[in-house]
């Protein structure tokens, strides 16, 4: 299966499927050099058909724990942390931080052809988009936030992203503005690096109040990079998934590969085949459609009772 890396297209004469193995290609490869990764770059390599189906379920079970844990805990505390970290350590080691030296680089692999081929899954309806791209772009956010700063500025260099640091005079006649614009004291804000990129880089920031503004620049101060390269790679798969969206013609000419990818679209939805079973007696996130539908029913029978009782009074 081939995707074009400048345009994320797939490309007919890249799918190569028979009894045993996919062909996932393309022109320039990729290194899988980085626990942190952008997904710019598309998998190049032949793998099993039995390898495809694992490393997709293995991905699937990551994004679920995302949910699953997104749900029970307040994000960015250290009990989500911590939860988080515990969870993703059972089903992707390398995304907790916890993998083995000796497996970082097979890991890395599979992360990365694992995202690719959820993309491919997920790009048929635009809910299913949603739900991927926001799983995928919070995974990220929870491997930036545990990354170590060398990591992250390693990470930045190698994506290209490129911004500016603001060096230490300019940050010194800013100081009161920056402390302000950005909530920060005086003395949280002498000690922040800050970065100036342009302001629609920044927008969420803005948003928030959390970003001083100055000539088209945003100076954002390094632990609110998240927000800027987050933002990034959200645009970025929507894009890509767009685009594979108008390819999808292709992938149905594929009979083995088709019901493989349907399957693994009903289960992110279902939880129950990759989460275990669920707890008796509680109201889960997959049982509320069902719970609003009974209370709707009953209170529409309620109210049609009591429309006919009135109804025969004045008959």
């Amino acid at each position: 299966m081939q995707f074009d890396s400048g345009t994320s297209r797939i490309v007919r004469h890249g799918i190569r499927t028979n009894a045993a193995r996919v062909k996932i290609s393309n022109s320039e490869g990729s290194v899988y050099n980085s626990n942190l990764q952008m997904y710019a770059v598309p998998p190049s390599e032949e793998i099993s058909i039995e390898e495809f189906d694992d490393i997709a379920i293995e991905r699937v079970k990551a994004l679920k724990v995302v949910e699953d844990v997104k749900e029970r805990y307040t994000w960015g505390s250290n009990d989500f942390m911590v939860a988080m970290t515990r969870e993703l350590a059972k089903v992707m080691p390398i995304a907790a931080g916890t993998c083995l030296p000796a497996d970082v680089e097979k890991a890395r692999r599979r992360d990365v052809i694992g995202h690719f081929i959820l993309r491919l899954a997920f790009c048929r309806s635009p809910e299913s988009t949603k739900w991927l791209v926001t799983q995928e772009v919070d995974l990220f956010k929870f491997r930036f936030m545990s990354a170590t700063r060398p990591k992250i500025v390693k990470f930045l260099v190698e994506n290209k992203i490129n911004l500016n640091v603001v060096d230490k005079l300019e940050q010194e006649g800013l100081m009161m503005d920056l402390a302000a614009g950005c909530g920060m004291s005086i003395d949280q804000a002498v000690e922040a690096e800050f970065y100036k990129v342009d302001f629609t880089q920044a927008l969420e920031l803005v948003r928030r109040r959390r970003v001083l503004v100055r000539h088209g620049y945003a100076y954002v101060p390094f632990d609110d990079l998240i927000v800027i390269v987050s933002a990034m790679l959200r645009a970025n798969m929507t894009a890509a998934m767009a685009r594979a969206f108008k390819h999808l013609a292709i992938i149905e000419e594929e009979p083995r590969l088709l019901p493989r990818l349907a399957r693994l679209t009903n289960n992110a939805y279902s939880g129950k085949q990759y989460l275990g079973k669920e707890s008796e007696g509680k109201i889960t996130r997959q049982m509320i459609d069902q719970v609003i539908n009974i209370f709707l029913t009953l209170k529409c029978n309620s109210l049609r009772v009591s429309y006919n009782k009135g109804y025969r009074s004045f008959g």
